[in-house]
């Protein structure tokens, strides 16, 4: 027997995978994480319309508000823009206008939420975040 990283559902040893959300045994932490990204990029690029929320061209990064070391947001829609590559750059090398351009696109009292909802403790559970953006994707996908 096995338990499944994901959904915890316990499976026969002879399966390769789980039954319930198909994910692989032996997928560790570093999957899970690695498939919610590939989620939520995909996700952020629709919601743009593959458009650089700063210059409107062509979009190219899943950029961040709050660092993605803050997993409580990492994977937010709140806590996202697609941007080309080039204000991607200039958005790391130039912190401070970051910070004026998210206070002018959100407002300061929404920004001063989603700091601190970044800087609360994050449960660690990979299947709420999966869930999250497949309903999302769904909402988006729906007429």
């Amino acid at each position: 027997m096995w338990r499944c990283g994901l959904c915890l559902e316990r499976m026969l040893a002879t399966k390769k995978s789980c039954t319930s959300c198909r994910t692989r045994r032996g997928s560790g932490r570093t999957a899970l994480k690695q498939r919610c990204d590939k989620l939520a990029r995909e996700l952020c690029r629709d919601l743009a319309h593959g458009l650089c929320a700063r210059c409107g061209g062509p979009g190219t990064d899943w950029a961040h508000r709050m660092p993605r070391r803050h997993h409580s947001m990492r994977w937010d829609m709140t806590n996202c823009d697609w941007l080309c590559r080039k204000d991607h750059q200039w958005f790391g090398l130039h912190p401070y206008a970051f910070k004026d351009w998210l206070v002018k696109k959100m407002g300061s009292n929404e920004l001063a939420d989603l700091e601190g909802r970044a800087n609360a403790p994050w449960d660690k559970d990979y299947g709420k975040v999966l869930a999250y953006l497949k309903e999302t994707r769904e909402r988006l996908e729906r007429p």
